[in-house]
């Protein structure tokens, strides 16, 4: 999951759950949870780029420009939002490559 967010230039969520395992080696719950939201989050980053990238190439085959309200949708879906914990930057704001040119 780390392999594909970092080849789609997508940042990966905080790895905390190294340090939960030199904190407390003994707490394996803790450990496997926090990992569970590290993979849940990258998870969501890979599936709103790539929601982005049908947008962006629809635009390119169709010769107009990205759909605003389509790119809203995906930026304010609560399916694809990053856990605010966890994330290393704004979800704010969409890629800065989606212009269809």
């Amino acid at each position: 999951m780390e392999r594909l967010c970092r080849e789609n230039r997508l940042k990966v969520p905080k790895a905390r759950s190294v340090e939960i395992q030199k904190e407390d080696p003994d707490n394996v719950d803790r450990l496997c949870e926090r990992l569970q939201r590290e993979i849940s989050q990258m998870r969501r980053r890979l599936a709103r780029n790539m929601q982005l990238y049908i947008v962006k190439k629809d635009a390119q085959k169709n010769r107009t420009e990205p759909n605003v309200a389509a790119i809203k949708g995906i930026m304010e879906d609560p399916e694809l939002v990053s856990d605010t914990e966890l994330s290393d930057y704004s979800d704010s704001e969409p890629p800065t490559d989606l212009s269809a040119n």
